[in-house]
Formats: C-alpha cells, sequence, structure tokens
C-alpha cells in the first residue's frame, strides 16, 4: 500500500504511447520519488515509457540519480 504522501494521481507522463506500460508509470513515479535511489537501471523495456518516467519523476522531484536503460535488440532473421 502506497503512504497518504502519494503522488500518483498527479503524475502526467511527457513521453505516452499507450500501451501496457502505461498502467504502471503512476507506480514507478512514486517509487522513484519515494526511494530516491542513486542509479535506476532499467531493464528488457518494450518501450521507454517506463525509462522515461523515472527520468522524469528524477528532473521534476530533483533527485540526483543516474537512469540508465538496456534493450536487447532483436534478430531480423
Amino acid at each position: 500500500m502506497l503512504p497518504q504522501s502519494s503522488t500518483a494521481g498527479n503524475f502526467e507522463p511527457k513521453f505516452y504511447t499507450g500501451g501496457g506500460t502505461r498502467f504502471y508509470l503512476p507506480l514507478l513515479h512514486d517509487i522513484m520519488a519515494l526511494e530516491k535511489p542513486a542509479l535506476v537501471v532499467a531493464l528488457c523495456l518494450a518501450d521507454a515509457q517506463a525509462h522515461l518516467s523515472f527520468c522524469q519523476t528524477a528532473a521534476q522531484q530533483n533527485i540526483l540519480s543516474r537512469c540508465a536503460a538496456i534493450r536487447r535488440a532483436t534478430s531480423a532473421w
């Protein structure tokens, strides 16, 4: 359960393409805002929305954090 200070309802992502990830963006925002990690690594992204939500939250909340994304490219064969 999220604390009463949750801001998930007020989060508006600047990068939004729809899809299944959209349901998790407010949760990812709250986790980033509450935990204030020094490093965030997003693995196996279907799209960049999760990673960009972490970056946006860090910038808006003045969190000194490094955000990295690792995506495995699929082969064309």
